[in-house]
């Protein structure tokens, strides 16, 4: 029997390995009856199941049975465990071609150290379900993947730079599914001043959980009315109601030295612009019942600089 051009084999095992519903990456066994067929199909099958590499620790490559791992990688997937042992970490030169890092559930703000020697290539981050969004955490990616151009967050909460906690985000009137700023504004102050040393970074995604709430409501036709860069609705109450406060916070927000300055607000508390920033949005997904209450874990004890 005649055997297949090779460029069909590779679409094949393109169309084998498109992931399904959420996961990064199809099961193994739709490409598995591919890589069993030849001898001649079974290095384009691996290569094209090895674009996306899912691990928990760096251990877990078994570069020595698949030596050209370095360049089939496209994205990494890590799934750390609770514990990390500072001892070990991603060489993530190793991975030349490597363009994309997810990161699912980390349950210590420490997984960062995992990550070290970013290649050029790397220019996405995706973290999913973060519990402690916290600014030192979001200098640590800075620092850790200096070439991003789009980040992606899904946060637990949100960060509050009024009262430097993180917090459950409650919105008033209907809560919308997107709120989308288009001039580099948009993020938490601390936020935008620890990722300003991106000069790549263009976007940014963050995605919340979001429950009804009175005070704080937000019209995504015009988001630049209220600003809203994840404040809570405890701060909104108790400050926005002193003579002054709003219109200097907003300058604040939006990085206005002279009129932060007359309404008492810090200058150094600016916010500054990651110099590429293009588009922030926040996305809401909307929660039914009670306000879940989150317990932190002792290894997340706060050491935000807060003049950062």
């Amino acid at each position: 029997m005649a055997s297949l051009p090779l460029e069909l084999i590779h679409s094949i095992a393109v169309y084998a390995c498109q992931p399904q519903d959420d996961a990064s990456k199809a099961p193994w066994s739709a490409i598995s009856p591919l890589a069993d067929a030849c001898r001649a199909y079974r290095p384009i099958a691996l290569e094209h199941w090895f674009r996306v590499l899912r691990t928990r620790t760096p251990t877990d490559v078994l570069a020595h049975y698949f030596p050209n791992i370095g360049s089939w990688t496209r994205e990494l997937d890590v799934s750390p465990p609770q514990e990390i042992d500072r001892a070990l970490y991603w060489n993530l030169a190793r991975f030349r071609r490597l363009q994309r890092v997810r990161v699912n559930d980390p349950r210590t703000p420490q997984f960062l150290a995992m990550f070290r020697y970013a290649p050029d290539t790397l220019v996405e981050l995706d973290i999913r379900e973060f519990v402690w969004p916290r600014p030192n955490v979001f200098f640590g990616i800075a620092s850790a993947f200096p070439n991003l151009q789009i980040l992606r967050t899904s946060q637990r909460q949100s960060w509050c730079d009024l009262c430097y906690t993180c917090c459950n985000v409650q919105l008033g009137g209907e809560i919308p599914s997107k709120l989308v700023y288009t001039d580099g504004l948009g993020l938490p102050v601390l936020y935008a001043r620890t990722l300003s040393s991106l000069e790549h970074l263009r976007f940014v995604s963050i995605t919340v959980p979001c429950w009804q709430g009175k005070h704080i409501v937000l019209d995504p036709k015009d988001p630049y009315k209220e600003l809203w860069v994840g404040e809570c609705q405890n701060c909104t109450v108790l400050l926005f109601g002193i003579d002054g406060f709003r219109d200097g916070w907003m300058a604040r927000k939006r990085g206005d030295d002279a009129l932060a300055s007359q309404r008492a607000h810090s200058s150094t508390l600016l916010y500054i612009k990651p110099p590429s920033l293009q588009t922030v949005e926040w996305v809401f997904q909307r929660q039914e019942g009670p306000v879940e209450e989150i317990e932190e874990d002792e290894a997340t004890e706060d050491d935000t600089e807060r003049d950062a």
